[in-house]
């Protein structure tokens, strides 16, 4: 069960398939308090202390200063996202929009800044019960890497003061989390994704109109070839699409549609959000993913794990006014 609580307020497809797909992907990639306790005098070493006079008043004791708490941007399972971590997630998605040319809504680019820490500390924190995380060392050597890439350990810590980081180390346990997320994603998709998976091969005639789409099949059943009629509608490529596999297509019922399908037959007229197809199947056979299809299927087993880790989990948000969502965003 997720759990969402409010705070104190504290100062994101590949080519897509041929005409088929329009499928987003995205992957990506990625305080400790020390008490110290004075030990009493035992009793045979205490010195006698004499008791004050009459006119002696004593000063009142000097009360111990509190630790101003840090803010918190969330909580993940009982571990802190600061509000510094917060804002450095929000530059550096801002300065990546920007070298994209793109603009978000200040509220969108606070709420998937924070959305992706989430992920990022949901990952990392499995990655530790699988045994997994990174060294000293490790973390150390990419440091040093990204010290090369910027002229020096003082550029670096310069950057990331920028970024809004409070020091190096800060930067360094935000490092630690990115790569132990990392290894757990890569964990996931090769315990996950099949060497091979079925995939038809397929060739479709795609209009627009239901009423056309009608038509068109009219004319496969009073016995036009199929490839005929498509290539008139899609003079390029006939429509030919190439080999497909599941979880590709606009729709589960278009998916389960298709694979029904034997070799040499079409499909009566699918509707879907791109518009209505009817499919030829040419050939199927077992094959390897294709790397497009494979980033869709890789995005699909990180979305379905993530949903029921933050479902179980508890997740919450203590900024008022931000709303994240379990799963990948789109």
């Amino acid at each position: 069960m997720m759990h969402i609580r409010k705070g104190t307020s504290p100062r994101s497809l590949p080519r897509a398939a041929p005409r088929l797909l329009l499928v987003w992907l995205a992957f990506w990639l990625l305080g400790l308090a020390a008490c110290q306790q004075t030990a009493a005098p035992s009793p045979a070493t205490a010195t006698a202390v004499p008791a004050p006079s009459a006119t002696f008043s004593p000063r009142p004791p000097t009360a111990t200063p509190s630790l101003t708490p840090v803010p918190l941007a969330a909580r993940v399972n009982g571990q802190a996202i600061t509000v510094d971590e917060w804002e450095a997630e929000i530059y550096r998605l801002e300065r990546a929009l920007t070298q994209e040319g793109k603009t978000w809504p200040e509220k969108r680019v606070r709420e998937a800044a924070l959305h992706h820490l989430i992920v990022e500390t949901l990952l990392a924190q499995a990655a530790a019960r699988e045994g997994h995380s990174p060294t000293p060392e490790e973390v150390q050597e990419r440091l040093d890497q990204l010290a090369e890439e910027v002229g020096g350990t003082e550029a670096l810590t310069q950057r990331v003061t920028r970024w809004g980081y409070p020091d190096l180390d800060a930067f360094r346990q935000a490092l630690a989390r990115a790569m132990a997320a990392t290894w757990m994603r890569d964990h996931l998709l090769e315990q996950n994704l099949p060497a091979k998976t079925e995939h038809v091969e397929v060739r479709q005639i795609l209009l627009y109109s239901a009423e056309e789409a009608q038509q068109a099949l009219a004319l496969l059943q009073q016995g036009t070839e199929f490839e005929t009629l498509a290539r008139s509608y899609d003079p390029v490529t006939g429509g030919y699409l190439g080999w497909m596999p599941r979880r590709v297509w606009p729709t589960r019922e278009m998916e389960e549609a298709v694979f029904a399908l034997e070799p040499g037959t079409y499909s009566s007229v699918l509707p879907s959000p791109l518009g209505y197809h009817i499919v030829y199947v040419i050939d199927r056979e077992e094959r390897d993913l294709a790397p497009w299809s494979r980033r869709i299927w890789s995005r699909q087993v990180l979305d379905d794990w993530l949903r029921q880790a933050w479902e179980q989990g508890r997740v919450e948000i203590l900024v008022p006014g931000i709303e994240v969502h379990p799963g990948l965003q789109p």
